[in-house]
């Protein structure tokens, strides 16, 4: 019922269906496929030294129950798309200025990563910027672990994670309207700066 919901909001088919069993558990494999433009999807590569990353949403709630109950970030994904489609003076259509983009399934600090590893890139993440979810204080008073481990490392927050030509993100966080929040965590750095958190006292710390 859930994954038709989700196909009847998205437009979607769903097609097809296998349901395995074994000793003590069910088993549930799904498969998404989709089509677009060539070269008009955004994939982990292509960030650059000094753009901006910016990400949707707040942090660190899957073990608020988030990750049993999320929105697909479609819509905030397709407001970015159309804004830099018809905001940017004299842009061609094929400009990219949406350099790469991840969803976070593996939690921040993994996510953002991969966006390094495949964009041969570094990062520097700041903390006092994060948007940290309310699930994730308060998972952090319940097992005694900070709410930035929660945020850098839990999975499943389902939220966008972007690197954006920096002109190109402040006019869009400046313009921003949509419910779902974004927000500037910190930027892309040149691969040999490495993979940093600036703490909120100045301190960096891989």
């Amino acid at each position: 019922a859930g994954i038709r919901a989700c196909c009847k909001t998205y437009g979607m088919a769903l097609a097809g269906g296998d349901f395995t069993s074994g000793a003590s558990a069910v088993s549930v494999c799904v498969s998404l496929l989709g089509e677009g433009a060539a070269g008009s999807a955004w994939l982990r590569s292509g960030a650059n030294a000094g753009d901006w990353l910016l990400v949707t949403g707040e942090l660190g709630g899957a073990r608020g129950g988030k990750h049993l109950d999320f929105k697909p970030r479609l819509e905030e994904a397709q407001t970015i798309r159309a804004f830099f489609t018809h905001k940017k003076p004299g842009a061609m259509p094929h400009e990219p200025l949406v350099h790469a983009c991840i969803d976070i399934t593996d939690g921040l600090a993994r996510d953002a990563g991969h966006l390094c590893e495949e964009s041969a890139c570094g990062v520097e993440i700041e903390e006092a910027a994060l948007p940290v979810a309310p699930a994730a204080l308060e998972a952090a008073q319940r097992d005694g672990r900070g709410a930035l481990e929660h945020v850098l490392g839990d999975g499943e927050d389902f939220e966008l994670l972007l690197a954006v030509e920096p002109a190109a993100a402040k006019r869009l966080l400046k313009e921003w309207t949509h419910a779902t929040r974004l927000t500037r965590i910190g930027t892309m750095l040149p691969a040999a700066a490495g993979r940093r958190l600036k703490r909120a006292d100045g301190r960096i710390e891989p």
